[in-house]
Order: C-alpha cells, then structure tokens, then sequence
C-alpha cells in the first residue's frame, strides 16, 4: 500500500485540549492595542488604528513578520489584503472581511505539496484546508497590519471521514489566533467554504454522525470577530468515536514548519510517496469533495 502519511514519533502522555482556554496561558500582554500596520507603501492611509508596531509593543511585531509559508510580504497577498482592508473603519472589519473571503472564496480542498504551501500560492490555486487557510488568513491579516498567529493542535481524524482514511487516528490541525482589542480571538470557522458546509451537514443528519466530511456537527461557518468560532475544532464533552475529540495541545509556532521542525510527535508528516505522488492522490480526494460541495444549492 502507498504510504502516504508519515506518522512522527508517539509521545508518552496525551491530554485533553482544554477548550477555549488554550491561549489564556499566552496572552500575557498588558498593552493594548487596536491594530496596527507595516506595510506603509501598501496599505493607504486610513483611520488611526493604522500605525506602526515600531513605536508600539514589540511583543506583537513578531506576529506581523513573514515567514517562508506565512509570505505576508508577497506581491499578491498584500494586494488581497490592500483590497479587503479598503474602506475598514476598525481592525476587527478587516479580520472579518478576511475570513469570509478565505472561508468563500478558497475551496476547501488539499493542494499536492499539502502543509507545505505558501499563502500566496493557496491564493493562486484557491484551494486549501485547515493548514494551508490559516497560513493564508495568517498572512493577510499580517500584510494588512492586525496581529495573527497559528496554534496547533489535533482533532479525531474520522472528521475527514468520507473524504479519506489518513491512517492516523488523529490528524494534525491547527486555528488562527487574532488579536483585536486587547485580546487574543480563535477561529478556524473559515476552513470550509459554504456550499461544501451545507452539503457535509445534510449528510451528516441523513447518517446521525457528529463529524464527518470535514465539519463538525456543532461547529459553524460564521464568525463576529469578538468571539472564538470553530467549523472544526469544536469541544466535543461526548464524543461517538469513545475516544477524546482532541489529545494534543502543540501551542504556537511560528508557522507549520516550524512546527514539523520541533514536535517530532505530529501525526501526519509528508512520506516519499505523498511527496513523489501529491497531485495524483490529492486529486482523487479533491473529486470526492467536488462531488458533495456539487449537490449544494448554495453553490
């Protein structure tokens, strides 16, 4: 059998992710801040919440940065992210602006380099999954000036039950943190674009599952800005499987290479056949997909 998922190395101990909390051990930032931005040649000038973290708390300023996947400083990203911001009168609008056009206009759907794929070329390809929509709504937010990070954890692999069997009984995952006001907001509610949402619910109800084809039953689609939002990462107190919905709380990295590069026990590393044969396996999977999000009226 082609070996498409290398499992990293197992830990000792797991536990449970303590929902809803996992960034209050974090955010120790005593500083407010509004927002802040840059990219001064690209953004225009605007409302006062624009401004500069050189002269503003250097604790953020790393989750303005770009890195090799989060290329927040790509021609075309900071024109998306020049374009969602225009006419944004408050950070929290242009995080929101974002996010529905990840959640809308980036099909849920598997790239053939899998995690290790650039914003811009997410952006490129529209098309992306948990991984690589937060590495693009990381990057936006950073190019328009509103703080972000990726925190990573892992959820029950059965939620990608009717797409594909990753051979792990957990998949890694991960949600963007945003800091609006003077506060760190979670969300992953972008990840699955509205018709294939609508479509995964009806199939969901018509076999009586809880998750499955990439949603969780109780999650949502929409997010305010204000609160934390989940489509995938929803806190499950009784899960169908028996099993913890989530076991592993990897914290922040700075991307999702660096998250490879320093937690060995991850779950789903690229092996040499995913490598080797990423467009041709991915392509199956994405066909399933396309199928369902077909039968969607909302399409």
């Amino acid at each position: 059998m082609l070996r498409l998922f290398q499992a990293g190395r197992p830990v000792g101990t797991t536990r449970r992710v303590p929902f809803l909390k996992l960034g209050l051990a974090v955010c120790v930032l005593t500083a407010p801040i509004v927002g802040c931005a840059i990219f001064h040649d690209t953004i225009p000038p605007g409302p006062a919440w624009r401004q500069s973290v050189r002269d503003s708390d250097e604790a953020l300023r790393e989750f303005l940065e770009p890195t090799s996947v989060i290329d927040s400083d790509n021609a075309a990203v900071m024109s998306m992210a020049t374009e969602l911001a225009n006419g944004a009168d408050s950070p929290r609008k242009v995080a929101v602006r974002i996010h529905d056009f990840v959640r809308d206009d980036i099909d849920f759907g598997f790239p053939p380099s899998f995690y290790a794929t650039s914003a811009s070329k997410t952006l490129q390809l529209g098309r992306g999954y948990c991984v690589t929509k937060s590495t693009l709504v990381t990057a936006l937010l950073r190019a328009a000036g509103v703080p972000a990070r990726i925190h990573f954890v892992d959820l029950d692999a059965a939620l990608l039950s009717g797409f594909l069997d990753p051979g792990t009984p957990y998949v890694d995952h991960c949600f963007v943190e945003i800091f609006l006001g003077d506060r760190w907001v979670s969300t992953d509610s972008f990840i699955v674009d509205p018709p294939l949402r609508e479509a995964a619910l009806a199939k969901l109800r018509e076999t009586s599952a809880q998750i499955g084809y990439g949603i969780h039953l109780e999650g949502t689609g929409n997010w305010n800005g204000r609160d934390d939002a989940f489509s995938q990462f929803v806190e499950d107190t009784a899960p169908s499987s028996g099993r913890a919905f989530s076991t592993r709380d990897y914290g922040v990295h700075s991307d999702i290479l660096a998250l490879h590069r320093d937690a060995p026990e991850v779950w789903n590393r690229r092996g040499w056949g995913l490598r080797m044969f990423g467009s041709l396996a991915f392509g199956s999977i994405n066909r399933k997909i396309e199928s369902l999000r077909a039968t969607a009226t909302a399409r």
